[in-house]
């Protein structure tokens, strides 16, 4: 394989392996912004089984909640 295309090929690989590790959910949702993920009572087990995040060290907000994603930019 011609050398120029092996770099072009490692380069889109390592672009897209960088790119999947920034999608990661951002579980630092500002506690007044979060939405809602799960249901009362939903164990943190559960919760980020489903994709959620869990964050039961604040009163009176949503425990459960749907995670910020990062879009990756190329």
């Amino acid at each position: 394989m011609d050398r120029r295309i092996c770099w072009i090929l490692a380069a889109v690989l390592l672009l897209g392996v960088t790119c999947s590790a920034q999608n990661q959910p951002d579980c630092t949702v500002d506690p007044k912004a979060r939405l809602n993920c799960g249901y009362p009572g939903i164990s943190s087990a559960i919760c980020q089984s489903k994709g959620c995040c869990f964050d039961s060290s604040l009163a009176g907000v949503i425990w459960c909640f749907e995670p910020a994603v990062q879009e990756c930019v190329l």
